[in-house]
């Protein structure tokens, strides 16, 4: 008896802490283990910084009204609430892919589910309503179908576009490519809204980890799955070894919408072959004694990263397509070693303005004519291009081979300075490379956001637009989007590449002029004054040409 009581024991204890480890879900999102790409929406977040009722007074939006043919839609867009829908619950979005096609899923909580009813019923007067148990089911054809219960809601979408049946493009559907029934539909909605809390894709903890994230939209794609639904492309990827470098490869992404800015991070999570790399070759931050060898007012949009050049000569012997680009080499008598030997891997950019310059060229005349000359301006850019090098000797060996293939880089070359100094190679425009070469320091403002990371960025929206022509500017819908634009964006700063546990991190930052109201209430009113100056524009055409009908009558 105690024997028996002690093998009971055991195997209980086993099978508690058999079940233990499976994860469970803490998210509380609907969203099943297989999906290739998900999107979660924090409705109460946004709301709180967005109303509905300012969405729909905008200008934007009444115009979407208008010209929206389905009464039906334009009822739901003006009071969602007022259908049943929560519109404080978390809102998702997601897709999976299946043999023959993809399911694309929306679904969400309710409030009313009695309201719920009777709109399904109007929007799919033609849809017979059915119920099984608690649940409630309306389709549209093998188009899509709606299934709900009192709690939740989801909409289901049948995409027979994506299929793992099909190798190429010009080949016919593989025997199992068939349309999915709306009765499909239907189940795959019902085991949607049925999923346990071990069978959801918040099982993944990097997934739970990015809802977990405070944000108002979370972006999670799985590129490993996405890409088993398309055959060429999966068998592409393993004709050339890449299939391990995408197994594993997941993308998550949080976006906020603050005051002043919007900002989104996020992680670059890669399966074992990747990580292995960058584990052997790791990328190392790029120095702010770089940045700062840049102008101090002029710059317009700057990028730099500092990686190990070994790494892409691991990557492409992984990839097998080591021995291609050694094929294409041999003649020049260089190898990828070579290449790899001859850079340190930090490579600067940056763009610092416009110069106008005058052009002659001649244009073709008719036979027995000489040709005419015509001169105009146009706008070449100013800018740097600065290399480390690690062998000086490789690298000029590796330029002069450049420089000698079919001419092209002389063509491109032209008015353009190229110049090594030290352990740099540098390109752009003449003072450009001379202020860069001499090695002096500037107090340049973003350098401290782009440095002591392995990759950064940064783009001044201002300058940028600064740059536009008056005379480019020839109707009032152009002026009001300018000046818009104007005050509305100021820069972007981006960083990244640090990897750890696995992925590869990134940050980017959108500022903008006014930093004391939400973005997210000053993206609605920029994209209001736009849609106002747009419409008024196709006014004033069309009343010019209504103008000029009347007049040859």
């Amino acid at each position: 008896m105690k024997k028996t009581l002690l093998v009971l024991t055991v195997i209980t204890s086993l099978a508690i802490a058999f079940s233990s480890c499976k994860r469970k879900d803490t998210t509380g999102l609907l969203i099943p283990k297989d999906a290739a790409i998900a999107v979660h929406i924090n409705s109460a977040s946004l709301l709180s910084k967005l109303s509905w009722e300012e969405i729909k007074i905008s200008n934007w939006f009444q115009k979407l009204q208008q010209e929206n043919p389905d009464s039906l839609l334009r009822e739901f867009l003006s009071d969602p609430a007022g259908k049943g829908i929560d519109m404080k619950s978390d809102f998702v979005l997601f897709a999976t892919i299946r043999t023959n096609g993809a399911y694309l899923v929306a679904n969400g909580k309710l409030k009313d589910d009695a309201a719920f009813t009777s709109f399904c019923k109007k929007v799919i007067p033609d849809g017979s309503l059915t119920q099984e148990g608690t649940f409630s089911f309306i389709s549209h054809q093998d188009q899509g179908a709606v299934v709900w219960n009192k709690e939740r809601y989801a909409i289901v979408i049948n995409l027979p576009g994506i299929s793992k049946g099909r190798s190429f493009e010009n080949e016919s559907p593989a025997p199992e490519y068939k349309s999915i029934t709306a009765d499909s539909l239907k189940i795959y909605g019902k085991k949607v809204l049925s999923l346990s809390n071990t069978e959801t894709l918040g099982t993944d903890e990097h997934f739970a980890d990015l809802i977990h994230e405070p944000g108002d939209i979370h972006y999670w794609q799985d590129i490993g799955k996405l890409y088993a639904g398309y055959g060429e492309m999966g068998q592409l990827l393993s004709m050339m070894k890449l299939s391990s470098f995408v197994e594993g490869n997941k993308f998550a992404m949080t976006v906020n919408f603050e005051n002043g800015k919007i900002l989104m991070s996020g992680k670059q999570y890669h399966g074992e072959a990747m990580a292995k790399l960058l584990k052997k070759y790791p990328f190392k931050p790029v120095d702010a004694s770089l940045v700062k060898r840049l102008p101090t007012d002029n710059v317009m949009a700057a990028f730099a990263i500092n990686f190990q050049p070994e790494f892409i000569t691991a990557l492409l012997k992984a990839a097998g397509i080591d021995g291609l680009i050694n094929l294409f080499l041999e003649k020049s008598k260089f190898k990828l070693e070579d290449i790899t030997k001859a850079n340190k891997g930090q490579v600067l950019f940056a763009l610092t303005g416009f110069d106008t310059k005058k052009v002659i060229d001649s244009q073709s005349a008719a036979p027995g004519k000489k040709p005419e000359l015509r001169s105009y301006e146009e706008k070449v850019p100013k800018f740097i291009i600065a290399n480390a090098i690690n062998d000086k000797e490789a690298f000029e060996r590796l330029f002069s081979f450049f420089k000698e293939s079919d001419g092209k880089i002389e063509r491109l070359s032209s008015g353009y300075t190229f110049r090594m100094k030290d352990d740099w190679f540098a390109a752009g425009d003449s003072a450009n490379v001379a202020a860069f070469l001499s090695g002096n320091t500037n107090s340049v403002p973003f350098s401290d956001f782009i440095s002591g990371h392995p990759f950064g960025g940064f783009i001044d929206f201002q300058k940028i637009i600064d740059q536009v022509p008056e005379t480019e500017v020839k109707d009032s819908s152009k002026t009001v989007f300018l000046n818009a634009s104007k005050n509305m964006w100021q820069n972007v700063i981006m960083n990244g590449g640090d990897f750890s546990k696995g992925a590869v991190s990134f940050s980017i930052e959108i500022n903008l002029v006014n930093k004391e109201s939400n973005s997210l209430k000053q993206l609605n009113q920029y994209l209001d004054q736009i849609s106002k100056a747009y419409q008024d524009h196709l006014a004033g055409v069309a009343e010019k040409t209504e103008r000029v009908e009347a007049k040859t009558k």
